[in-house]
């Protein structure tokens, strides 16, 4: 398996002591034709997706507006489009991915006409109150991919598009195929959660990204990507450099640490290691497992 070099240390380690987690289970597993923009080869999976056509974009985008109507039915409070880490819609942003020459590829207003689209048709269903934000790659992290001046570009076009807010990740998956001294740091899966931020200045990697398009849009920036200490948060945001942040792995672990800041009750720095032995595992559902039960 290609992807077995690329995985992270404790989570090998848990898959070892625990072979059943991966055993196979009542229902077989269900493979679908991987379908992308273009048809260009992935040096990670080893494979090389089919070219999806017109009438499939088409298809694709009526089925996310109804996704976003069907989240609003839900209750939910709003909405977040995932464009990042090379899932198809970052895909269709990314000149690595998408060497399509009709309106669809091309100039970086082609390579988001999937996601304005999307909007369009969303907003028709749920109005223009429900708030509708997106996550998208500053860095794809590849070198012909997308980086912060062509990723300054398409926050523009998704600001003018009317998100609410944007999220700045980055990362694709098949970055992790390169050397660490290509990347600067030890190449695991997944490429946008890095691993061994032992000190503050290894946190908020993305922050360049996200300092860019703060100082070319007024769209709210969303910040993710490292972040487990309070007072580096606190200076981020004073610095303006970013509206709000996001947390995953820390959560995981510490799902009450919002609480415990507030009420000055827990340390400055989260508990999570940023192992990445979250990950899913065969049917075993997300969690820490580097904390000791």
């Amino acid at each position: 398996m290609k992807l077995l070099p690329y995985l992270p240390k404790v989570y090998m380690s848990y898959v070892e002591q625990h072979p059943e987690v991966l055993q196979s289970q009542d229902q077989p597993t269900q493979f679908v034709e991987p379908t992308a923009p273009s048809p260009v080869f992935d040096n990670l999976f080893d494979r090389t997706p089919r070219g999806l056509d017109i009438d499939e974009i088409n298809e694709i985008i009526d089925a996310y507006a109804e996704g976003i109507r069907r989240v609003q039915e839900a209750g939910f409070d709003g909405v977040q489009l995932h464009a990042a880490h090379g899932y198809l819609l970052s895909s269709f942003i990314s000149p690595h991915t998408n060497k399509r020459d009709d309106q669809y590829g091309g100039s970086t207003e082609n390579r988001t006409r999937i996601i304005a689209e999307i909007y369009e048709r969303a907003r028709k269903k749920v109005g223009e109150n429900f708030p509708v934000i997106i996550k998208f790659n500053t860095m794809d992290l590849l070198p012909d991919g997308i980086e912060i001046v062509e990723a300054t570009k398409v926050g523009k076009n998704l600001s003018k598009i009317g998100f609410d807010a944007i999220e700045t990740s980055g990362g694709m998956w098949e970055a992790v195929t390169q050397g660490q001294e290509q990347m600067g740091w030890t190449p695991v899966i997944i490429p946008e959660s890095r691993t061994e931020i032992r000190s503050k200045d290894q946190e908020a990697y993305f922050l360049p990204g996200a300092k860019a398009l703060k100082d070319e849009i007024k769209t709210p920036i969303i910040l993710v990507g490292g972040l487990k200490s309070f007072d580096k948060i606190e200076e981020i945001l004073e610095s303006g450099n970013a509206d709000f942040i996001s947390l995953s792995r820390p959560l995981i672990r510490q799902p009450d640490l919002p609480n415990l800041w507030l009420s000055d009750s827990g340390k400055n720095t989260a508990e999570c290691i940023s192992c990445n032995a979250c990950l899913p595992i065969g049917a075993e559902a997300t969690r820490c497992r580097a904390k000791k039960e």
